[in-house]
């Protein structure tokens, strides 16, 4: 699932100093940036207050960091019967300042249909340093999903799964890929099994998580 890239990309991106300075640095320069990513920050928090709010869910939590960061955060995950419906980290020191939030919202079948994650660098809160909206798309054993920023801009591609004729497919595309496509994935079989019915191109409406 989505959630444990999301988790892997923050992870590498917390792994030295140098990566929160630049971050932060680059993050200072852009005030238009700023609201927009904080925007949904603050929207994603409002749709799992929706979601949870007075629900009987079960509630787990967990403290949890990284290797120069141990016990920076309280985690906070929602289940429905199984299903993650959120998970929020809070600082440890400071709980009132959020770390990280992720929704998931399912269709009638169970499934992950979209879901919204923002990330800030550990002590650097100016804005997220990540931000996606993922839209889901199934054709049997495939699962395919398209990510964008909450900038608008598509971030990635990643399909799995088994074809029809039985073949496992494992496609992924990140940003630069998506623009120049190196490897002419994009039109191949494979890709259409995956892409063909997911119609949703652009960020649109759900720059507010809903």
């Amino acid at each position: 699932m989505r959630n444990s890239l999301f988790s892997t990309v923050l992870l590498v991106l917390t792994l030295t100093m140098s990566s929160f300075v630049n971050a932060a640095e680059s993050l200072k320069e852009d005030n238009q940036h700023i609201r927009t990513w904080n925007k949904f920050a603050r929207d994603c928090l409002k749709l799992h207050k929706a979601l949870t709010s007075g629900k009987h869910l079960k509630h787990e939590t967990e403290v949890g960091g990284y290797a120069h960061q141990k016990n920076f955060y309280i985690e906070h995950r929602y289940l429905d019967h199984g299903r993650l419906i959120s998970k929020v980290q809070w600082e440890k020191d400071n709980p009132e300042t959020l770390h990280t939030i992720e929704v998931y919202l399912y269709d009638k079948k169970g499934r992950v249909k979209r879901d919204y994650a923002a990330a800030f660098l550990p002590y650097y809160h100016n804005a997220p340093v990540q931000t996606l909206v993922s839209f889901h798309h199934y054709n049997g054993d495939l699962h395919a999903f398209r990510s964008f920023d909450a900038s608008g801009y598509r971030v990635l591609e990643r399909c799995t799964g088994k074809a029809p004729g039985g073949e496992e497919v494992n496609l992924i595309l990140d940003e630069d890929e998506l623009a120049e496509d190196p490897d002419n994935i994009i039109g191949t079989k494979e890709y259409n099994l995956c892409f063909a019915g997911l119609k949703q191109e652009k960020l649109g409406k759900y720059i507010i998580p809903q």
